[in-house]
């Protein structure tokens, strides 16, 4: 892709999407058609889904600060990063959802610029929700190639700083494989779910099993419970998913534990006390009424989430991703007094002469 560009991205298209490109980019013809085709309920339930992610997201940004403590001014910025790529999965399912997930968090960081890449055999309704979040640059292009075309820059589509969005496999090792040549949220995919219930309906804990289970083939679904009778009947209902799983423990401290060292991308909790417990888990829903498709879709936090353990290390994808933290320091003369004597003894434990007459200098003049 570094050395082909379109060509490289025409052979990938036809080869594993069956697709035969001359133009990648969406016109804005085509992606304002979309919008405007889109039933009036569809249009109500963007519009109120965006509201909610919007105020989620509008809540997670980091604040600037400055300080002054003897004679020594510090602080922080906050600054929007400039150009962010958006990845939207194809596969069987139009995923409406996601452009909003990675679309209006960029926006109230206040991204500049959006690139949004999604397979050829784009759904008119992917289309309209990017129209809809004021997304003016669309490239039908899907897939590891997609990842390599943002990172890299194409004659077609633009590098970007910062790949961000879910997929497949194959999209979340090259997201891991061209970490440095771009910057990148996490490895987020193929989905993951881990249901923990010591009591209830198991129909409504298959609910939530099979519900993550239809992403793809790849996805993982577990039951985690410490009823040798509801893990019976969940076994039972789901006896047909090769992708549920589920695990009897001895008690609930034993399932924090497994989830725990799981760290899986969705965490249900049907019931119990045990938030405070946990540590590594993506996003978590509390109770029996808490879906995962409400967080999926509309009630605010963000469904781009860690997978594979990652879940240790961050959460999920939030406007905290789509800016950078700069920091900034002024030292008066006063300030210069007093840090001296410390960063020159500091400098001459580590053999840094250079490093120990800067400071001195400024120690001398004041």
């Amino acid at each position: 892709m570094r050395k082909k560009g379109d060509s490289a991205l025409r052979y990938y298209s036809k080869k594993f999407d069956s697709e035969e490109l001359r133009e990648f980019r969406v016109s804005e013809e085509r992606l304002k058609k979309a919008l405007k085709g889109l039933p009036a309920g569809e249009r109500t339930a963007l519009e109120k889904a965006a509201g909610n992610i919007e105020f989620f997201a509008r809540k997670q940004l980091p604040r600037p600060w400055r300080s002054e403590r003897n004679g020594v001014i510090t602080g922080e910025m906050v600054k929007p990063i400039e150009t962010v790529g958006v990845y939207v999965p194809g596969g069987r399912f139009p995923l409406v959802s996601t452009v909003l997930m990675n679309c209006i968090p960029a926006r109230v960081a206040g991204v500049k610029r959006i690139v949004l890449c999604t397979p050829p055999a784009a759904s008119e309704k992917v289309l309209g929700a990017a129209c809809f979040c004021g997304v003016e640059e669309v490239y039908l292009s899907g897939g590891a190639q997609a990842i390599a075309a943002m990172a890299f820059g194409t004659e077609a589509v633009p590098r970007v700083d910062k790949v961000v969005g879910p997929g497949n496999v194959f999209v979340s090792t090259a997201k891991r494989l061209l970490y440095g040549s771009v910057g990148i949220d996490m490895p987020a995919g193929p989905s993951e779910v881990l249901v923990f219930a010591e009591k209830g309906k198991a129909e409504w804990i298959v609910a939530e099993l099979k519900a993550q289970a239809e992403h793809d083939e790849n996805a993982r679904a577990l039951f985690v419970t410490t009823s040798g009778k509801l893990a019976k009947e969940v076994e039972k209902l789901t006896a047909k998913n090769a992708n549920v799983k589920i695990s009897r423990v001895k008690s609930a401290e034993k399932a924090v534990e497994l989830i725990n060292e799981i760290a899986p991308e969705h965490l249900v909790l049907f019931d119990g006390e045990m938030l405070p417990g946990i540590e590594n888990a993506g996003s978590v829903f509390l109770g029996p009424y808490s879906a995962v498709a409400f967080g999926d879709y509309c009630s605010g936090s963000n469904h781009v989430l860690p997978t594979a353990g990652f879940a240790k290390v961050r959460g999920g994808l939030s406007s905290r991703d789509f800016v950078k933290v700069v920091a900034f320091q002024k030292v008066k003369a006063a300030g210069a007094r007093e840090l001296a004597p410390t960063a020159e003894k500091l400098a001459e434990m580590e053999g840094m002469e250079e490093h120990r007459k800067s400071v001195e200098l400024r120690r001398k003049e004041t």
